[in-house]
């Protein structure tokens, strides 16, 4: 509904951030035709990409329209909330590749991703 995670609504449960008729829920409540549900939603976090050097983030091969970089352990393909570490895209932006623009800015030029801890080949677009 708000784009959380079971989880994270669990945790503004558990915080309480969420009210039902003006008194905290809990998570086994249900709302009663009528009430009112109060939502106090945290800040959004930004997951704009900075540009940064990634050690260990090689440049395999590279044309007008494609970068492909061997992505080490410990490196996510793109900036998510939550994730503090390195990212592929920062590294490419960092590095001075111009990425493909269309999607969130977060996510520009990804084609495909592998999981932070998987090292691998990834193809990042440079080009629509």
């Amino acid at each position: 509904m708000f784009g959380l995670s079971r989880t994270s609504a669990a945790e503004l449960i558990t915080g309480g951030q969420v009210l039902i008729g003006g008194r905290p829920a809990a998570k086994s409540d249900r709302v009663p035709a009528g009430e009112w549900l109060d939502v106090t939603l945290p800040a959004p976090v930004s997951t704009a990409p900075v540009p940064r050097p990634v050690p260990g983030l090689d440049l395999v091969y590279e044309d007008s329209d494609i970068v492909v970089v061997d992505k080490p352990p410990g490196v996510a393909a793109h900036p998510t909330p939550g994730w503090t570490g390195p990212t592929v895209l920062e590294g490419l932006l960092g590095a001075g590749q111009i990425l493909a623009t269309s999607g969130a800015a977060e996510r520009q030029g990804i084609v495909h991703r592998l999981d932070a801890n998987t090292s691998g080949l990834m193809v990042v677009a440079k080009s629509e």
